[in-house]
């Protein structure tokens, strides 16, 4: 009152001039809680009135609260690889009218997903996932949020092996070579015609028929199984006789299902155990023929030694005759 029709103004915060801010009104952004606002007005030139007029009000502020975020995984814990990840708002709070997401993994806005929960089966052991929320604080203002972020837990990979195919006699028994790349529980089955030692991964197979074993290392939906065949064979028929003459009969010393093991060794000594023969792969085409040195071998008894790979072996005589 009384300042004339042009007075002039000068706004001041906690004392200091604020540059331009010469009009009625003085608007800020900035003002912290406590902070003085002043506004010196000089009357209009010519007025007998003279001297600065000056008002002072302390401004209070009521903080808006912070709009938070929080999320949830499920399953929880460490998961098998492969498994569907959910993630999903847990909380919300202090956000005003329509929320925004967009969710992240290790911190990249990941395309697409923008709804209140986000599904992955492609995600790493030890990824981060975080959802980053946009809307108004109460006083209607934008604001920004990140929730904290969530560390993928996944399984080491079960890697597992039955190992080698196997084939034996009737009879005879053998070490199955199981491997996987860890310390997990094991499982074979069938189970009845196995004996266990101190290595549940190589168990002792001694089957009377073929048989097809499974391994199963892991648990749950983590486990991974794989699979041996131990083929059961009669027992070899080596003969004790057999007359290289070439008439076409018993030419050579057959001996029946030899070659079904291609790591075998035959050896065959004379009387005074000098060897005569010796061959790996025994089988038709590659058999003792009666010869020594490519001479006929003189008629009468010889020694051999059979071994099949499989830690079976075989010894005996065999008789040569014209």
């Amino acid at each position: 009152a009384n300042a004339g029709t042009a007075p002039t103004y000068h706004w001041l915060v906690n004392g200091v001039a604020v540059a331009s801010a010469t009009s009625p009104t003085f608007t800020s952004s900035t003002l912290a809680n406590g902070d003085r606002v002043q506004v010196e007005v000089t009357p209009t030139a010519g007025l007998c009135s003279s001297g600065v007029a000056t008002a002072t009000a302390t401004v209070v502020l009521t903080a808006s609260p912070v709009p938070t975020v929080s999320i949830l995984a499920l399953p929880a814990g460490p998961v098998c690889p492969g498994t569907a990840l959910i993630f999903s708002i847990d909380q919300l709070a202090n956000a005003s009218g329509a929320s925004q997401f967009q969710w992240l993994v290790d911190g990249t806005p990941v395309a697409g997903q923008t709804a209140s929960a986000f599904t992955s089966t492609t995600l790493r052991d030890g990824q981060l996932v975080s959802v980053l929320l946009s809307t108004t604080n109460a006083c209607g203002q934008p604001a920004t949020a990140t929730s904290a972020a969530v560390r993928v837990a996944l399984s080491p990979v079960v890697v597992v092996s039955a190992g080698p195919d196997k084939t034996i006699f009737e009879g005879d028994q053998v070490v199955l070579e199981g491997t996987a790349n860890g310390t997990y529980p094991v499982v074979w089955s069938p189970a009845q015609t196995l004996t266990f030692g101190t290595d549940p991964l190589h168990p002792t197979a001694a089957p009377t028929t073929t048989t097809t074993y499974t391994l199963t290392a892991g648990t749950g939906g983590c486990a991974s199984t794989s699979t041996v065949t131990v083929t059961v064979l009669d027992p070899l028929r080596i003969p004790n006789a057999f007359s290289p003459n070439g008439d076409g009969r018993d030419d050579t010393w057959e001996i029946d299902r030899i070659g079904n093991f291609g790591s075998n060794r035959v050896l065959v000594f004379n009387r005074w155990g000098n060897k005569i023969f010796e061959t790996t792969g025994y089988q038709r085409g590659n058999e003792w023929d009666g010869t020594i040195k490519g001479q006929p071998a003189p008629i009468g008894t010889y020694y051999y030694v059979i071994t099949l790979g499989t830690g079976r072996a075989y010894s005996g005589w065999v008789t040569v005759l014209y």
